[in-house]
């Protein structure tokens, strides 16, 4: 599945085959946070034998990226927002694509669709 969004922007097929996005492109898991309505840290959590946090780089990975993982915020307190800060001000990339670690399901083919 190839989908054409612009010519000045790569797109990503389901075979995650595309080079030029990727080297635009970073992939950043949100795994930090207090967990306070889930009570246990939700990356750490295990589903059909892996951590949710493990499927979601496992995804990114057969996409072809090269997932970063913030787990600490530059400045805490701030829920999600405080991993995108540290996430931002750690990168030189373009673009940044953020997920949550609380992801398990994302497919490639829906992965694809944000393209």
């Amino acid at each position: 599945m190839k989908r054409e969004v612009d010519n000045s922007i790569a797109t990503l097929d389901s075979n995650g085959s595309n080079d030029r996005y990727k080297s635009i492109c970073e992939a950043v898991i949100l795994a930090g946070g207090k967990s306070s309505r889930m009570g246990v840290d939700k990356s750490s959590l295990v589903l059909s034998g892996r951590t949710l946090l493990v499927h979601v780089e496992d995804l990114l990975l057969a996409a072809g990226f090269k997932p970063k993982v913030v787990v600490n915020d530059l400045q805490p307190g701030l829920g999600p927002v405080g991993g995108v800060i540290t996430a931002l001000q750690n990168t030189e990339s373009p673009y940044v694509m953020f997920l949550g670690c609380d992801m398990p399901f994302l497919s490639l083919d829906l992965l694809g669709d944000f393209f």
